[in-house]
């Protein structure tokens, strides 16, 4: 059965042109994404997965930020050969996107309604009256209270997690045939959490979204994501869908994000936490081989002679790492 591909990067290469160097924030990554499917990307602070959805939507400013190489398809159509008239027409329509940070993300001198009306004007060709009601519609389906009333606040009127409940109501006002959620659920407590988790698979399962979820926190991508995709650096080190990640995690530096996490069953943690020793290597100065060599508890001395290829261990799991090479 022939695979629906919605999105597909290749070979995509981002950088930041500085006064100390070229950062290479996104260097050569390429995947591809079904129609309906939850992708999560997950990493630490600074490995190139905000960058790489930001790339997809054409948002890295220059300067200092430049989409340097390779192709992004949707719909077949290449993305990055778009002219910029073009490219507003699938940013916040066929592609929308959920900011970091609901606290900041909302401008604080507009009404809630009138930002979601915004987008819904300039894409959907309505008139205000349908715009409003259609944001009304949106807010009660992000289980908003009292959404005739509260179209006419303010954010700083909202909490975070009713900002965030509102950032996706925008997302979805377009009706988008991609969501992308980066770190959705950043600075909001445990249990709000979990309902804007489990509300972005309902608008998901309502609408046949197709997700990319972007992540540090493994525990979500267990819960929501159909494939997973870890980077490092700048370069995705493993994907696959999310059993075998979980299963079978192939990278040293998986199994240590995996092995990091606090598990209430485990009686030989006793107050101690698993961490993977030292930094993300500075990208100015990215060593030299691997880069995950300096703080891997694998590594063998050819780690530090070249960067691997990728190796496929089983079906749809890939993992750069010499430790798989033949």
């Amino acid at each position: 059965m022939e695979k629906d591909i919605i999105l597909e990067v290749k070979g995509l290469k981002t950088f930041f042109y500085t006064e100390q160097g070229i950062v290479k924030a996104v260097d050569d990554v390429s995947f591809s994404i079904e129609r309906g499917q939850t992708v999560g990307i997950v990493g630490e602070s600074g490995c190139g997965k905000s960058v790489t959805s930001l790339s997809i939507l054409r948002l890295v400013n220059w300067p200092p930020g430049k989409i340097a190489g390779g192709e992004i398809i949707y719909n077949n159509r290449n993305l990055l050969s778009l002219k910029e008239n073009e490219m507003r027409e699938i940013r916040g329509n066929d592609i929308s996107m959920i900011f970091q940070e609901p606290m900041t993300s909302l401008n604080p001198v507009f009404t809630i309604g009138s930002q979601i009306m915004e987008a819904i004007v300039l894409h959907q060709k309505v008139s205000r009256k349908e715009a409003r009601d259609r944001a009304v519609e949106l807010l009660r389906l992000v289980s908003i209270p009292d959404p005739d009333k509260r179209i006419d606040e303010y954010p700083h009127n909202l909490s975070g997690g009713m900002r965030q409940r509102v950032m996706i109501a925008m997302a979805l006002s377009t009706n988008p045939s991609i969501l992308i959620a980066d770190e959705p659920t950043t600075a909001l407590d445990v249990t709000i959490q979990a309902q804007i988790l489990d509300l972005i698979k309902e608008v998901q399962t309502k609408y046949n979204l197709t997700i990319i979820l972007i992540t540090h926190d493994l525990s979500i991508i267990a819960e929501t994501a159909d494939k997973v995709i870890v980077m490092y650096a700048g370069k995705i080190i493993e994907e696959s869908d999310v059993k075998s990640i979980f299963r079978n995690p192939a990278h040293p530096y998986t199994k240590g994000l995996l092995s990091s996490i606090p598990r209430i069953d485990d009686e030989s943690v006793r107050g101690s936490l698993f961490t993977i020793k030292g930094l993300v290597p500075d990208p100015l100065d990215l060593p030299p081989g691997c880069y995950f060599e300096p703080r891997c508890i694998s590594k063998k001395p050819e780690c530090r002679q070249r960067m691997p290829e990728f190796t496929n261990i089983e079906n749809n799991h890939r993992v750069r790492c010499l430790l798989y090479e033949q």
